[in-house]
Parts: C-alpha cells; sequence; structure tokens
C-alpha cells in the first residue's frame, strides 16, 4: 500500500490505508461512549460539546448522544477564540469531545471553559501537560481509548 499525503490547514500528514467497522462495532462503540457518559453524571438533556475536525470519534460522539438522549451541540472557532467559550456558555455544557489540539484552549485559564467543563474527551489521547493542567482545575481528563473502555456494555 502507498501512503497518500494530504493537507490539512498548510501541514503535511501521511495517512494510511482506510480502516474499516462494521455496523455492529460502530453501534458498541456508539452504547460504550454513551454509557461512559451516562456514568460521569450525564442525564438525559444534558449538552454534550463535540469540537474539531470531522472524525469517526466526531459522529461516535454525536451518535452516543443520541442514543443516551443527550443533546449534541457542534463547537467551532471559526467566529473566533471567544466563540467556543460563547457557546459552552449559553449552552450550559460539562462535557466536551475534542480534537487534541484544541484542549489547551479549553483550559486557558480565563476561558470560561476551563471553570465550567467537569470532563474532556480527546478524539485521540490527552497529552500529560493537558492532564495534568486539567487536573489543577478539576476538569477530568480521558483519551478516546480509556473513555471507550471506562464502562462495560450492559
Amino acid at each position: 500500500h502507498t501512503l497518500t499525503i494530504i493537507i490539512i490547514c498548510e501541514t503535511f500528514i501521511s495517512v494510511g490505508p482506510y480502516v474499516w467497522k462494521t455496523y455492529k462495532e460502530a453501534y458498541e462503540e456508539v452504547l460504550q461512549i454513551g454509557s461512559a457518559l451516562r456514568a460521569l453524571g450525564a442525564e438525559p438533556g444534558c449538552r454534550v460539546g463535540v469540537y474539531g475536525i470531522n472524525c469517526p470519534q466526531w459522529i461516535i460522539a454525536m451518535e452516543a448522544c443520541a442514543a443516551h438522549t443527550l443533546i449534541c451541540v457542534p463547537l467551532y472557532d471559526t467566529l473566533g477564540s471567544g466563540a467556543v467559550d460563547y457557546i459552552v456558555d449559553h449552552a450550559e455544557i460539562d462535557f466536551v469531545f475534542v480534537q487534541d489540539t484544541k484542549i489547551k484552549g479549553l483550559l486557558e485559564p480565563d476561558s470560561i471553559c476551563s471553570k465550567r467543563l467537569k470532563a474532556i474527551v480527546s478524539f485521540t489521547n490527552v497529552s500529560k501537560e493537558d492532564s495534568i493542567k486539567a487536573s489543577e482545575i478539576g476538569v477530568k481528563t480521558y483519551s478516546w481509548l480509556d473513555f471507550l473502555h471506562m464502562v462495560g456494555l450492559s
């Protein structure tokens, strides 16, 4: 297999072959992610933010919200850095799924996010630095895989 080069925000990234999931695998992941959210205290009607580029985890997080009667709120910073704070505050978001490169911004001391959020789940991993910073302000952080395996299916 040859690698394909794609450009995202003027950065070259190598990608490998597609990785497929069956409907059953995706469904089980949706249920596990939703169950983990519920285990953290997300009640039906609770709003959950999703922040980052389109990826399989984005879709799984959105479907997990739907499966557990949680409201998925897309977060975006195209209107400036204050847009995410504004949305998190007005939508009363306590939990967020996020692209790893966006975590630092959520943890800024003067941001509403750092005061409001209870948990951040990275689409990939959480850096040690971000994990420590989050812990200091009382925000729990999880990598996607840790969150996925946090609780078993009931």
